[in-house]
Parts: C-alpha cells; sequence; structure tokens
C-alpha cells in the first residue's frame, strides 16, 4: 500500500506541474481508494472531493459520476445515510443524462440499500425493483442478484413474506450459478429470517 500511495503522490507531482486536470483527478480518486481500504475515510472523502472537483472542471462526466458513488459509499460506510442518499441520487441523474444503463442499474442498488438502512423500505423496494429490471437488459448478473437481494430485503421489512422469499430465492440461485458461495450464503441468511 504505501509503495502504490508513494506512486500515486509522484503521478500527482506530475500532473499538477504539467497541468494535466485529468491525471491529477484519477489520481485523487486512486489516493482515494487507497486511503478507504487503509481505514481513513476521511482522507479518502478529501481525495475524492478533490477528483470530484477535476472531473467537473474538464467536463467528465463519467468519471464524475463513479467519484459521487465512491464519496457516497463512504458515507454509508460511515453511517452518514442522508449525505449518501444524497450522494447517490445525484450520480444517479448524472448516469440517466449520459446513458450509463450499467452505472445507473448498480447506482439504484446503492440507493436502495441506503434507503433500507434509513428505514425507507417502500422507496428501497421500489429502487430495487427498477434496477433488477435494468441490470437484467444490461446482463450483469451480479449486480441483478443483488438487486433482487435487496428488493427481497425490503419486501420482508415491509411484511411481503411471499414476494421476499420470491426474490431472496432468485438471488440465492443467481449467486450460486455464479459460483458466489459468500453472496449466496447472505442472501440465504436472508431468506431464513423471512421463513422464521
Amino acid at each position: 500500500r504505501d509503495e502504490a500511495r508513494q506512486a500515486s503522490e509522484e503521478a500527482l507531482a506530475l500532473a499538477r506541474t504539467g497541468g494535466d486536470v485529468a491525471t491529477e483527478a484519477m489520481v485523487r480518486n486512486d489516493l482515494g481508494v487507497t486511503a478507504d481500504e487503509a481505514g481513513d475515510p476521511d482522507a479518502a472523502i478529501a481525495h475524492y472531493e478533490q477528483a470530484l472537483a477535476g472531473h467537473r472542471r474538464i467536463g467528465d462526466r463519467r468519471n464524475e459520476g463513479g467519484t459521487l458513488v465512491n464519496i457516497a459509499y463512504v458515507a454509508l460506510m460511515l453511517g452518514r445515510h442522508e449525505g449518501a442518499a444524497r450522494g447517490f441520487e445525484q450520480a444517479l441523474a448524472l448516469f440517466r443524462r449520459i446513458g450509463m444503463r450499467q452505472n445507473e442499474g448498480i447506482t439504484l442498488v446503492n440507493l436502495a440499500m441506503t434507503e433500507l438502512q434509513q428505514g425507507r423500505a417502500e422507496a428501497a423496494h421500489d429502487h430495487a425493483a427498477m434496477a433488477a429490471s435494468l441490470l437484467k437488459a444490461v446482463r450483469d448478473r451480479w449486480a441483478e442478484a443483488a438487486a433482487r437481494r435487496v428488493r427481497g430485503q425490503a419486501a420482508h421489512a415491509l411484511g411481503r413474506i411471499e414476494d421476499a422469499q420470491r426474490e431472496l430465492d432468485a438471488a440465492c440461485a443467481m449467486f450460486e450459478c455464479m459460483g458466489l458461495v459468500g453472496s449466496s450464503l447472505e442472501a440465504r441468511c436472508g431468506l431464513a429470517e423471512v421463513t422464521l
């Protein structure tokens, strides 16, 4: 990690010297990932915010959306649900504007998870359903399974037991077909809760 961080710092210095805003923004994003993985969320957010400013300055909407998702995800992990929801909603609007359907679907899953943690099960259920449909259309099986798992969890929170069982069963089957035992077990735990 230290070597990667040092290489990124050197690349950042070169980008600044050369006035290369695009490279500087990408390196800042990488430093944010490194800080997040090292357990320093405040440094991660600081790097992501600087990356976001750079992406916006040069009109790089794709990476702007990705960086908004990174910021929102760190906020979610810190339990800052309102900030996370706001970030995911901004990224979602941007992905829709530029036609990045797969990113739109994945962001809908993240938004649904956030809403579920906020106790907004109906909104989570609706967003997860939209995500599952969109991700099925773009053939992202893993993300579709994740959307169905969240939809099942939201249905359970709403007391819609049959809907919850159907979605969690589907998520388990999809994860198992991909050989993702851990993800399948997580969905099965949700299914066990529903059937108790």
